[in-house]
């Protein structure tokens, strides 16, 4: 849940804040690969060097908005997404 919030398509809260609002990068999504001992959760940006700058922060930023609010409405959306998925 936490990746498609992040970085889940269109309405993510990073495309929303780091592409559309911003314009610091062509492409921004999060992935996550679970293994049975461990995993890894990633974000990737692809941007121009002069951008990384002001990305970085911002990439944090919405990190810890995440855990301190999620509206239901956003979190509908990602189930709704998810349930696609599957």
């Amino acid at each position: 849940m936490l990746s498609l919030l992040l970085g889940g398509g269109m309405s993510s809260r990073l495309f929303q804040e780091i592409r559309e609002k911003r314009g610091l990068v062509y492409s921004v999504y999060s992935f996550n690969a679970p293994f049975l001992d461990g995993g890894v959760f990633g974000i990737y940006a692809g941007t121009g060097e002069k951008e990384c700058a002001e990305l970085v922060p911002v990439t944090l930023e919405e990190l810890k908005k995440v855990q301190k609010n999620v509206g239901e409405d956003e979190l509908a959306r990602a189930r709704a997404q998810l349930k696609r998925l599957c």
